[in-house]
């Protein structure tokens, strides 16, 4: 992948690393880029990423930037999905440090809708009404939210 001209000291490519490795380097990072065609399904890299405190740009193809990343909100979604849309979005971070500070601490706010904890709460709070024929909530944000 061609980097910036210019940002090679602050933007960097990875290929595959362990998992271990992964959350490591996301911990010291600002930025997580998914570009994603949508193949993976869900892109639970992105929940990761958020977890370490990244500010998210990701493609609108993958589920969990469709469902968890609200575009100028919590993170930047890429519509087009291509370099030119990847490297405008991470010279508009570069170039508003507040605004990057923002998303990130955003992203990591917004994560917490998406802890194990409360997935599993909500998960048996609405399993149970359904076994009892009661309603249940519909949730503003996070899982189990009304569409």
């Amino acid at each position: 992948m061609k980097l910036i001209s210019g940002y090679e000291d602050v933007i960097t490519h990875q290929d595959f690393l362990p998992t271990k490795k992964v959350r490591s380097l996301m911990n010291q990072a600002d930025v997580y880029v998914l570009s994603s065609s949508g193949t993976e399904g869900w892109g639970v890299v992105v929940n990761e990423a958020m977890a370490e405190g990244c500010a998210i740009i990701g493609s609108n193809q993958a589920g969990s930037i469709k469902t968890m990343i609200k575009d100028k909100v919590n993170g930047l979604v890429l519509y087009r999905n291509d370099v030119d849309e990847i490297e405008e979005k991470l010279l508009y971070l570069i170039d508003n440090p507040i605004e990057l500070k923002r998303l990130k601490y955003m992203s990591l706010d917004s994560i917490q809708e998406w802890s194990p904890e409360n997935v599993c709460s909500r998960f048996v709070q609405v399993v149970d009404a359904i076994n009892n024929n009661k309603l249940f909530d519909l949730y503003r944000e996070g899982p189990f939210k009304s569409l």
